[in-house]
């Protein structure tokens, strides 16, 4: 059967209820696929109950705590920094750190599932925002 139309449910693994809710959906056919937070605390739990859904990584500098130890995107407990939607367009964080952190969060994915994601995107549509292209130039 030809996929006419994917339905992807955000933020698998952030809290309990919208990872079942994520699990739910797909059993009764109206999700096909998902994008796991790699950081939070829930993920672990429901990876063994996905079956055919979709998975890929949902890369995540925002919200909870990061899988390496950065120097920059964190605020003074260790926690990601959500960062202003503008920023005046300036750099966020290091680069390398970024890599890293992403990276890292791949790393995860794959050593969790076994397989590599079957896309990626971003929390927060960072990826889309005037200081991410500054912080990777």
């Amino acid at each position: 059967m030809i996929e006419k139309l994917i339905i992807n449910a955000d933020d698998f693994g952030m809290c309990e209820g919208n990872t079942i809710g994520i699990l739910l959906a797909h059993k009764n056919g109206l999700v096909s696929s998902s994008n796991c937070m790699m950081n939070m605390p829930y993920k672990n739990n429901y990876l063994s109950y996905c079956g055919d859904l979709k998975l890929g990584v949902h890369l995540n500098i925002t919200i909870g705590k990061p899988l390496t130890q950065l120097t920059s995107f964190v605020d003074e407990r260790g926690y990601f920094r959500r960062p202003n939607s503008y920023n005046d367009g300036k750099p966020y964080g290091n680069v390398n750190n970024l890599y890293q952190e992403f990276k890292a969060q791949i790393n995860s994915f794959i050593a969790l599932t076994g397989h590599k994601p079957d896309h990626l995107d971003s929390h927060h549509h960072v990826h889309l925002l005037p200081w991410f292209e500054h912080t990777i130039k």
